[in-house]
């Protein structure tokens, strides 16, 4: 866990989480900015207002992201994971392969010194080529969980705001109805 002290609008806070402290302190400073700016436009507004709107504001640059992806929608995430469960299975056909050039060459002639020397050579190359595979799969499956788990943060990110959005729906209406 990292922890990081930031100021956001003025206050400080000590924020917790998994993510790198370059990270933290990058949304930190986001969320500073958007609330400045906020309070920038809107000079007599009450900070309760103001925060309100900063997080709609917030919460608008999120439901654009969504709408018009850069580099992180779920389309390229899909095609990533589609992309890298093609690799791994390449990986995996070429090891069988190999290990099917192995079986075989050990079954030809197990008297040869000649031939045990390049059973020896394709071996050590085999097993030089797995320990590389499997380096690639560990790394194949650690991004895929890691686009797995951007995904998944991105659904609750979504529900998030879907919920804050309703809620800020909520109390419009209610504010709405109030002043009538």
């Amino acid at each position: 866990m990292n922890k990081v002290n930031v100021n956001i609008y003025g206050h400080e806070y000590t924020l917790v989480s998994e993510k790198p402290k370059e990270f933290i302190l990058k949304v930190a400073s986001f969320v500073d900015d958007e609330i400045n700016k906020t309070s920038e436009t809107l000079v007599n507004w009450s900070k309760t207002d103001i925060l309100i709107l900063a997080c709609n504001n917030i919460a608008e640059h999120y439901f654009d992201l969504l709408d018009n992806p850069d580099t992180t929608s779920q389309q390229e995430l899909f095609n990533k994971i589609d992309t890298l469960n093609r690799e791994l299975a390449s990986v995996k056909l070429q090891n069988e392969q190999k290990d099917i050039k192995i079986k075989s060459l050990e079954m030809t002639d197990m008297n040869s010194e000649s031939l045990k020397a390049k059973i020896e050579k394709v071996k050590s190359d085999y097993e030089e080529k797995l320990n590389q595979s499997n380096q690639k799969i560990e790394e194949c499956e650690k991004i895929n969980s890691e686009l797995e788990s951007k995904f998944f943060e991105l659904q609750i990110k979504l529900a998030q705001k879907e919920e804050e959005l309703k809620n800020i729906q909520s109390q419009s209406e209610t504010e709405t109805n109030s002043q009538e």
